[in-house]
C-alpha cells in the first residue's frame, strides 16, 4: 500500500520550505527529496519538489527499491 500525505500530518523532517504552497526555488529545486522513517516500523515518508510538493508515505518497499520514473514531456 502507498498514498499521500496532507501537509498538516506531514512530519517536520520532510517539509521543505514554510510557505502554504511551496514551489520549486533555487535553495529547493525540482528533484529535491527528504525521507523520514517511523521508528520501530518499516513506514518511510517522502517529500518530493515537483512543479509542487508532494508527500508520499510508503510501508512496503523502503529506500532500497529504485525505479527510474520518466515523464511524457509536453514540448514536443
Amino acid at each position: 500500500m502507498s498514498g499521500t500525505l496532507q501537509r498538516a500530518n506531514a512530519t517536520p523532517l520532510v517539509r521543505i520550505g514554510s510557505a502554504t504552497k511551496p514551489r520549486p526555488t533555487i535553495a529547493n529545486p525540482k528533484g529535491t527529496l527528504r525521507m523520514a522513517k517511523k521508528t520501530g516500523s518499516d513506514v518511510y515518508i517522502y517529500s518530493w519538489m515537483d512543479s509542487a510538493l508532494v508527500y508520499f508515505i510508503d510501508n512496503m518497499y523502503g529506500p532500497g527499491h529504485s525505479a527510474v520514473i520518466h515523464r511524457k514531456n509536453s514540448q514536443g
